[in-house]
This record gives structure tokens, C-alpha cells and sequence, in this order.
């Protein structure tokens, strides 16, 4: 019986294909199922920087324009009377007078309003404005033209107010404040968002640092 025996260049056999497409097969599916991981890690990292960016400018952008928050009532007995208070505030909403940012390049003083709106279920954080004008009480509503939101799909805000709201009384935190004896020392904004949420917020503190003339 002659036995032939295979010589080096007669190739692959039909069972040494199949592993090998099977190898491969298998190198593909773990190579892409890492590609797939890591892509969804760089969505999740990005999606949380834009998040922690969100948060921080709004952030700055309150602590600007709740440090600059004006006060025309409290110790000056000579400024003209206001028709309303330049600064009241309470646990879920707060109305202070205050310049717009510089880069919008409009001057004067402006009744700013911060709270939350609901609009098809969604809790907004938001900040509107409108000129002020001592001797009129602030309009009731704005345009969309002047209001901004901060921040979409919020729980909830919670203000304080740190601060001597009785002459020779220890200051302490309150719920509620108006200028008659001036702003407070510390203002406090926290932010909560739904369950399930990633974002964060830090207790933010401000301390106003104007008084108007004379206070």
C-alpha cells in the first residue's frame, strides 16, 4: 500500500479553515465588545464633564449676580422711597436688585427674580430680569426675552438667609428676609435634582457686597 503524505505547499486543510475562521471570529467579537465598552465609557465621562461644567458656570454666574445684590432700604433714612423691597427673598424663590453682566453692555440696575417654573413636567431653575425702577412696583410677568434658564429637571431649590434680623440679636439662618435692616450676610442656594440623577451640587454661598449709599 503506497502512502502519500501532504508536502508543505499543498495548503490548508478544510478543518484547519474553520478553526482558524472561528478564531477569528471570536478575536473580532471580543475586540469589538471593548470597543463598544470603552466608547460607551468616553459617552458616560463626556456626558458627566458637561454636567459638572453645567453646574459650575451656573454657579459663577449666581455668585456674581447675588454678590453684587443692591440694597436701597435698610440704614439709609435719605434714599428715596421704593415702592417695593430691593431685596426679599424666601425658601424657594428670592427678588434682588442688581447690575446685568458686563458683557451684555446694558448699564443701570435690574430687578432680578430667581426660582423655578415647571413647563410639561420639567422643574427649571430660573433667572429673569426687568429695569429698575424705584418708584414702581416690579411687572408680574416677563418676557421669554428676559428670562433665562439655568438649569433643566430639578427637585427643588431650598434659600437661606445668615444674618441679624433684630438689632442686637445674634445673627442666625432664616427663611425668610427683606432689606428693611439691610441684606443679609450669607445667602445660601442649595439645588437637588431626581433621584437617579449624576449631577451635584454644592451648597452655595454667597456674601453680598454692596449696601447702597449710606448703609
Amino acid at each position: 500500500m503506497n502512502r502519500t503524505s501532504a508536502s508543505p505547499d499543498s495548503g490548508f486543510t478544510l478543518i484547519e479553515l474553520l478553526v482558524g475562521l472561528s478564531l477569528m471570529a471570536l478575536l473580532a467579537v471580543l475586540l469589538f465588545g471593548g470597543f463598544r465598552f470603552g466608547l460607551r465609557a468616553w459617552e458616560v465621562g463626556g456626558a458627566r464633564i458637561e454636567q459638572l461644567n453645567e453646574t459650575a458656570q451656573v454657579q459663577n454666574l449666581l455668585r456674581r449676580q447675588l454678590g453684587e445684590a443692591y440694597s436701597l432700604a435698610g440704614n439709609n433714612p435719605q434714599s428715596a422711597p421704593v415702592a417695593a423691597a430691593t431685596f426679599q427673598g424666601n425658601r424657594v424663590s428670592l427678588s434682588f436688585v442688581a447690575t446685568l453682566p458686563t458683557q451684555v453692555g446694558i448699564g443701570g440696575l435690574y430687578r432680578f427674580g430667581l426660582g423655578t417654573e415647571t413647563v410639561a413636567g420639567d422643574r427649571r431653575l430660573v433667572l429673569a430680569w426687568q429695569i429698575f425702577r424705584p418708584d414702581r412696583p416690579p411687572r408680574a410677568n416677563v418676557d421669554d426675552n428676559s428670562k433665562s434658564v439655568l438649569l433643566h429637571n430639578i427637585a427643588g431649590v431650598d434659600l437661606a438667609y445668615f444674618g441679624r434680623w433684630q438689632a442686637g440679636a445674634p445673627p442666625q439662618w432664616q427663611t425668610d428676609w427683606d432689606d428693611r435692616r439691610g441684606l443679609p450676610e450669607l445667602i445660601r442656594l442649595r439645588v437637588t435634582f431626581p433621584d437617579g440623577d449624576s449631577r451635584q451640587w454644592s451648597d452655595l454661598f454667597v456674601a453680598p457686597r454692596l449696601r447702597g449709599p449710606g448703609t
